[in-house]
């Protein structure tokens, strides 16, 4: 994974996917080497992509699928909260309900993810970061309204 302080000037931009199943569980990863967190799969965008691609990117090099990214479902501003990083902004949109055959064909990168789980959505809300919980709890049916989110320093 590349250091978002090493990309480029500005403030880092942060692509994720919120992936169900048949159940409306919610698809969680746990990045290799991360803190004892999960999260929702994505990553840093490039400067030479589209949050959308840099979501497709990731969940081939995570997953081994390629999926279809749909609308956006949230976007959030967290500011930095240690010295020498930088506030982000991250952009969750809406993902494919993978079907028993998407599912069955998901291989992890080992180099990029150690686990994957599928959890309820009580369950993700009380596992993922406070900064991305809250978007487990939206609608993922029209009419949506996206919804702009800004961490305080109390939650980052």
């Amino acid at each position: 994974m590349t250091d978002p302080q090493s990309i480029a000037p500005g403030h880092p931009l942060i692509a994720r996917v919120l992936i169900t199943d048949p159940q409306n569980r919610v698809l969680l990863v746990h990045t290799v080497g991360s803190r004892p967190r999960w999260g929702l799969p994505g990553g840093l965008v490039t400067p030479s992509e589209s949050p959308r691609a840099a979501d497709r990117r990731a969940i081939a090099e995570e997953l081994g699928l390629t999926v279809e990214v749909g609308d956006l479902l949230a976007t959030e501003w967290t500011p930095a909260h240690t010295p020498g990083r930088r506030a982000r902004l991250t952009l969750t949109f809406i993902g494919p309900s993978l079907a028993r055959a998407d599912i069955a064909r998901i291989v992890l990168q080992d180099s990029e993810v150690d686990a994957l789980e599928w959890a309820d959505r009580t369950r993700a809300a009380t596992v993922l970061h406070l900064c991305i919980a809250p978007v487990v709890g939206f609608p993922l049916a029209m009419p949506l309204n996206t919804r702009y989110l800004e961490s305080s320093p109390e939650t980052s």
